[in-house]
Order: C-alpha cells, then sequence, then structure tokens
C-alpha cells in the first residue's frame, strides 16, 4: 500500500473539517477523497465513488458548458490544473448521479510542492446561486486562538506552491504562505495587513485600472456573503510591480457550520 504525501494527508484531514465542498485527485486524475459537502452537489457518497474507476466515474458526473454543449475534456479545470500545472477557473453544468443538471462554478488548483513535486490537483466546488443562511454561527476566538481548521489550513497552506492568503473573521491577514510572499511582498507577520488597507496598500483595481469596491472584492464576499467568489483584477505588489491575477476566495466555515475567516487563493496571468 503506498503512503501519501503529507501535503495530501493534511489536505484530506482538512477537507473532512470544513463545509466548503473539495475534491482530491493523485497526479493521474484518480480519485483520492471528497468531503460530505460535495455528496449532497453530487448525489454520490465517497464511499460509493471510492470503489469506482475514474472512467466510470467521468461517465456518471456528466459535465458541460452552462447551456448543455460539450466541454473539451482538456479544458475542465481539474485537467487544465494536472496537465498544465496552473489554476483555472469556469462556470460549468453537472449532470450528477441522479441525472440532476446543476450549475456549478468550480476553481482547480495543482498540488505542487517543494522540489517541484506534482502531486495531484484539488478542486472547490460551489453553486453560483447557494443562499446561505443568515442565522449561522459566527466563531468567538480569543486573538491569537485558532480553531483546528484554521491550523490545518495554515499547514497545507505552508506545503504548496500556489500562493495562499488566510484572514481572520474582521478580514485581517493571519497567515500568507511563501509563494505568496514573493508575489505580493507582503512578508506574513500576523496584525500587519489589517482588512482596512489591503485595497489601497496594494492599489488593487480592476482590469480597466478602475478601483472596486470593497463589497465586490472576492475576500469581502466571502467574509460577508459567507460564498465562494471568483474573479480577475489587478494589483501592485510592495516591490512597485503590477501584476494581472485571478483571485478565488473560499469562507473557511468549519464545524458546525461555524464562520471562522476565509482563504484566497490567486495566481499571475497574462495581462
Amino acid at each position: 500500500m503506498d503512503v501519501e504525501p503529507i501535503e495530501i494527508v493534511l489536505l484530506r484531514q482538512w477537507a473532512s473539517y470544513i463545509a466548503v465542498p473539495i475534491w482530491i485527485t493523485d497526479n493521474e486524475g484518480r480519485l483520492l477523497y471528497f468531503n460530505e459537502s460535495i455528496e449532497s452537489i453530487i448525489g454520490l457518497r465517497f464511499e460509493e465513488a471510492d470503489d469506482l474507476p475514474a472512467d466510470d466515474l467521468a461517465d456518471r458526473l456528466s459535465m458541460s458548458e452552462v447551456d448543455g454543449s460539450p466541454i473539451s475534456h482538456y479544458d475542465r479545470p481539474l485537467i487544465i490544473a494536472l496537465t498544465k500545472q496552473m489554476p483555472a477557473h469556469r462556470r460549468i453544468g453537472l449532470r450528477n448521479a441522479d441525472q440532476t443538471m446543476r450549475e456549478l462554478e468550480v476553481t482547480a488548483i495543482p498540488i505542487l510542492s517543494s522540489g517541484d513535486r506534482h502531486l495531484g490537483a484539488m478542486a472547490t466546488i460551489w453553486d453560483p446561486n447557494y443562499h446561505p443562511d443568515p442565522s449561522g454561527q459566527l466563531a468567538k476566538l480569543r486573538r491569537g486562538q485558532y480553531p483546528i481548521e484554521v491550523i490545518l489550513t495554515r499547514h497545507w497552506a505552508s506545503y504548496l506552491a500556489v500562493p495562499i492568503w488566510i484572514t481572520d473573521l474582521p478580514g485581517n491577514l493571519i497567515y500568507c504562505n511563501q509563494t505568496a510572499t514573493a508575489l505580493t511582498g507582503a512578508r506574513y507577520d500576523a496584525g500587519d495587513f489589517p482588512a482596512e488597507i489591503h485595497a489601497e496598500l496594494f492599489k488593487v483595481c480592476d482590469l480597466d485600472g478602475s478601483p472596486i469596491p470593497d463589497e465586490e472584492m472576492p475576500l469581502t464576499i466571502a467574509l460577508t456573503k459567507r460564498v465562494a467568489a471568483h474573479r480577475p483584477l489587478r494589483f501592485c505588489g510592495l516591490d512597485g510591480t503590477w501584476r494581472t491575477i485571478e483571485a478565488t476566495a473560499l469562507p473557511l466555515v468549519g464545524q458546525g457550520h461555524r464562520l471562522l475567516g476565509s482563504v484566497a487563493m490567486f495566481w499571475e496571468i497574462d495581462p
């Protein structure tokens, strides 16, 4: 029996704790794990899917464009993450195991670790029409005290080569990995980057240079609306370099549906 790399172990453990739908594959595209939050989306339990060959699983989960037209195998976010070793995002239609068609948004990132090791890919999946229960709990945490879900997020982010930014409930930076530091110039030090100065400090703007209202920023949407958000944008790093990126922000929702903060994944693209 093969021993899974520590990065995969941490990702699986993290995914089992959070309410955000997560799908993890190895570098051949074989399913390794999906969490309970995906089960209601695809109409299939992990224990059932785990017994299916990859081709049979793909046949049962028919992916298409939103209008129902076929989508090329190589245009699927997970395939792009696996073959090109770069993140990818798109809106899709998915016909699940009970033949129900749903419109979903998918962001996939390659699981790239130190030494240029390519270990697989992870996808986050969400319903763009989802409206969370406004009575959901907010986590009540003492300063400097982080629950297991946040600790696990920091652990797996520290191993990956995709830029990761983690905030607390008010939106203050509590961790960014080495890759994010290299891209933004923002060295991690808790409290150095409070939420209210993010946009101003990095001169965040739309692709045409126009300002982005705070309420339309992916991190703000994740924290205030408790849904995932994705958009391309431009920012100026602390090194003075302007960069064009795509950013996906997820609400970090833990056990008991407690909102704990947010996690953002972003990557540089051609302007």
